[in-house]
C-alpha cells in the first residue's frame, strides 16, 4: 500500500478504495502520505478494514463519506458540470 500511494502516477486518479489497509498501532488511521492531494475517509475504529482516497481536484463540498461500519464505506460524489446528477 505504501508504495502504490507514494507513486506520483497516483495523482491521475479521482477516488481509490482499499480494502484492509495498513493500520497505525497508535491512532485510529492508515498510511497517508499525501494529505496535500488526497482526503482520507477512513472510520476512526480499531477495526476499520475499509478507507477510501478522495482526490482534492473533487471540490470537499461536492461529495459526502459514509462509513456506518468498520467493514464498510461509500462516498456520493455530486458531478460537477451536471449539479443535480450524483454518483454513489
Amino acid at each position: 500500500m505504501a508504495s502504490l500511494l507514494r507513486d506520483e502516477r497516483i495523482k491521475e486518479f479521482d477516488v481509490i478504495a482499499i480494502q484492509e489497509p495498513w493500520r497505525n498501532n497508535f491512532t485510529n488511521t492508515t498510511h497517508y502520505p499525501r494529505p496535500q492531494s488526497f482526503d482520507l475517509v477512513y472510520l476512526d475504529d480499531p477495526g476499520t478494514r475499509t478507507c477510501m482516497f478522495i482526490n482534492r481536484i473533487i471540490p470537499r463540498g461536492r461529495w459526502t463519506a459514509i462509513t456506518p461500519s468498520p467493514d464498510f464505506c461509500t462516498v456520493s460524489i455530486q458531478c460537477i458540470e451536471a449539479p443535480k446528477d450524483t454518483i454513489t
